[in-house]
């Protein structure tokens, strides 16, 4: 990996518990309460004159409550030392290269962007978008860990001529500001944790280990650059495969519709501590985009990560991935070309239900020979929950679920009880088990 910048290689990373959130004249951390000011958000969220209204609502665990039109989910971060923004790139945010310093996060609490602005035009991938709710009660918010995060619901809206990229970009930024506006509460405030990492490497002899995250691109159906989805420094677009710090993950360099899971991000936080730990060599961060359109694409991205693996002394590397059937060409090739290119590869994924009539795997070629399983479901269709009726809807009270790539949406109230597709787990946060008969 690079050398930091004056040759640091930390991140000093600062927690803060949050354990209630309530409404109060002025914004402010006390004794673990976050108070916040409605009027201070909605200025800061409304800074951009293309944001027409903006309100909040809070939700705490363990509430009847489900949440709804689901566009990111952020935690509260801000950099106290060191170059750069966290979550870099968004929206007009500075792209300078983050990952050192010091970071200060405000744990147990984030900002909730609802809003129901296509994510682009194309149809099929709304059906996609559709199921993007979570509850703070029964069995999704204890599969999920945002059924344990206290959550500000930022309601915004847009003015109504804007074309949706424009829209996406506006009301991301807003939730930004707010997250933003959040974070500067723990300036000057003693943590109550600090975690450091440091990514130098400390006996050559120990394995090198990297880490795969597959990420979806939506410029494959949106025909566009600039479509809002999961960003690395901003960008969305398929890009070959890039390296990054390990930290820059932690301060946000990949982020949008999921920022939260990939800021506190299992696989990447575990590495580092295997790390500082003595126990690996953590190499390095290489991302892979995916939704290529040609197998030849498909086979160049596969084949470039695994000799960047391969360059950065890997011996092993953790793949994952976050989409559907046309993106596992691409993971299934890179654990192919990583382990033919004598990187040991574990595979994190979830698995096709056995009443789908196909395999665990799409494609289970023979190179995948360690696989982490992250329960039916998530990646994968056909495995339902059900969910029972809540008291609250916050967003939409109108949802339209699709239960596999063939079936019609279907519009059901948001209050009622639900029978959907499990929670979808990319990083391996829930702590499910079975056995094997």
């Amino acid at each position: 990996m690079p050398e930091a910048v004056n040759g640091a290689r930390e991140l000093r990373l600062n927690s803060y518990q949050v354990r209630a959130v309530v409404f109060d004249d002025q914004t402010q951390l006390s004794g673990g309460t976050l108070r916040v000011s409605p009027k201070a958000v909605e200025a800061v969220a409304r800074t951009d004159p293309r944001i027409k209204s903006a309100t909040m609502e809070l939700v705490a665990p363990r509430q009847s409550t489900r949440v709804t039109a689901i566009k990111d989910v952020i935690e509260p971060r801000i950099k106290v030392e060191g170059p750069g923004q966290v979550y870099p790139g968004v929206a007009g945010r500075d792209v300078a290269a983050v990952g050192y310093g010091v970071t200060n996060r405000l744990a147990g609490v984030a900002v909730v962007l609802v809003n129901p602005t296509p994510t682009f035009g194309n149809p099929l991938h709304q059906r996609a978008m559709a199921h993007s709710f979570f509850d703070m009660s029964g069995p999704q918010a204890d599969a999920s860990p945002y059924g344990k995060l206290h959550h500000l619901c930022l309601i915004a809206e847009c003015h109504p001529d804007l074309h949706f990229d424009d829209a996406n970009e506006a009301l991301h930024g807003a939730a930004l500001r707010v997250a933003d506006l959040l974070a500067r509460t723990t300036l000057g405030i003693e943590p109550d944790s600090t975690e450091v990492f440091d990514t130098s490497v400390r006996d050559a002899d120990l394995p090198g280990v990297v880490y795969v995250p597959c990420m979806n691109s939506p410029e494959h159906y949106s025909n566009s650059l600039h479509a809002y989805g999961v960003a690395i420094y901003g960008l969305t677009r398929l890009t070959p495969p890039w390296v990054l710090r390990p930290t820059e993950i932690v301060d946000g360099a990949i982020c949008g519709r999921y920022s939260w899971l990939m800021a506190n991000n299992p696989v990447v936080l575990g590495l580092l501590r295997q790390h500082s730990a003595g126990r690996c060599n953590f190499r390095g961060v290489i991302t892979v985009r995916t939704r290529w359109s040609s197998q030849t694409e498909k086979d160049i991205t596969s084949n470039q990560c695994a000799s960047v693996a391969r360059n950065l002394g890997a011996a092993g590397a953790i793949v994952t991935w976050d989409a559907g059937g046309n993106d596992f060409m691409e993971v299934a090739r890179v654990v192919q070309a990583c382990v033919r290119a004598g990187v040991a590869t574990v595979l994190l994924t979830g698995e096709e239900d056995a009443e789908s009539g196909g395999p665990g795997l799409l494609e289970p070629l023979p190179e995948m020979t360690a696989v982490v399983s992250s329960g039916v479901g998530g990646n994968m269709w056909y495995q339902k929950t059900r969910l029972p009726a809540v008291e609250r809807v916050v967003g939409p009270t109108t949802l339209a679920l699709n239960y596999g790539p063939n079936s019609p949406l279907i519009e059901i109230e948001a209050h009622s009880e639900i029978e959907t597709l499990q929670w979808e787990d990319h990083y391996g946060f829930e702590r499910r088990s079975c056995y094997t008969f």
